[in-house]
Parts: structure tokens; C-alpha cells; sequence
């Protein structure tokens, strides 16, 4: 049986990710992760297990500039620790110009010449992205016993 756990699931509408710890993994990587498009098994979350579903969030107008917005999570990152993208080479920029890839990274750029902490290409804690989606419309909740506790509401899901 695989003793392994998730400590991170984010839902979104059209799938999930979960997150394992970076001590699972021989690159270091906390990237890795099971995706699927179902619900996750909650039942291989580890308890506390923070989830943030994005789906009540679907039909409000701002979604879609949320969705670009959005920082990564890492999970690797403690509570307030961001990690910066780095600043790209011109090279960089004039190869992504004008595809998907040079619009996220125009937006990056405009919100950090705003006073937001960060931008839709950082990284930041699990603690930090579920308020980030939560003051957005996100549901946001901890697994306790293989089932989601949600903070917003008193419904649980297995």
C-alpha cells in the first residue's frame, strides 16, 4: 500500500490536483502531484490537508481574470514566504510575444507595478493561496478523517 499522503488539493471545474511533500520525491521537487478529473480520494489526504475548490467561483464575472491573476502554489513555501518569478530575458519575452505564455507574463508584469504582493506568475504558501481563492468565491476547507471539513459551510465531502 502506498504510504504516501497528500498535504495540498486544489479542485477546479474541471479537474483536481494533489500535492505530496517534496520528501516523497528524489528531485526535491514539490511539484508532484496526482491529477485526475473526478473527485480526489480525500482518504489519501493527510489530516489537516488544506482544500480550496474554485468551482463556487465559476459564475462570478471577475472568474476568468481571477483564474489569470491567480499565484502558483508551492508547498514547500511556509505561511508568508512568496517566491518571485524570476525577471525574464528580452530574449525571453520577444519568443513568447503574442501566444498564451506572453499574456501571462504581460499580466505578471503589470501586477508587479501594482501594490500587490505578488503576481499570477509567484509562488506562495498553501495558507496564503487558499485566502487568496476564498476572498475570490473558493470554497476552503482542511480533510479530517478522509473527509473535507469546510470552513465556509457545515457540508463535508468524501
Amino acid at each position: 500500500m502506498d504510504d504516501k499522503k497528500f498535504i495540498f488539493i486544489s479542485i477546479a471545474r474541471f479537474g483536481f490536483s494533489c500535492h505530496y511533500p517534496t520528501k516523497f520525491y528524489d528531485n526535491g521537487s514539490s511539484k508532484s502531484k496526482l491529477q485526475g478529473y473526478d473527485e480526489p480520494d480525500f482518504t489519501r489526504a493527510e489530516d489537516g490537508c488544506l482544500v480550496v475548490d474554485t468551482r463556487p467561483a465559476f459564475n462570478r464575472p471577475d472568474f476568468v481574470r481571477n483564474v489569470l491573476a491567480a499565484p502558483l502554489v508551492d508547498v514547500d513555501l511556509k505561511d508568508d514566504e512568496v517566491e518571485e518569478c524570476p525577471e525574464p530575458s528580452e530574449m525571453l519575452v520577444a519568443g513568447v510575444a503574442g501566444n498564451t505564455f506572453g499574456t501571462l507574463l504581460a499580466l505578471h508584469k503589470a501586477q508587479k507595478g501594482s501594490e500587490k504582493k505578488y503576481g499570477s506568475l509567484d509562488s506562495i504558501s498553501p495558507s496564503a493561496y487558499s485566502v487568496w481563492w476564498h476572498e475570490r468565491g473558493a470554497r476552503v476547507g482542511t480533510v479530517q478523517n478522509g473527509e473535507v471539513q469546510w470552513y465556509d459551510d457545515s457540508q463535508s465531502q468524501s
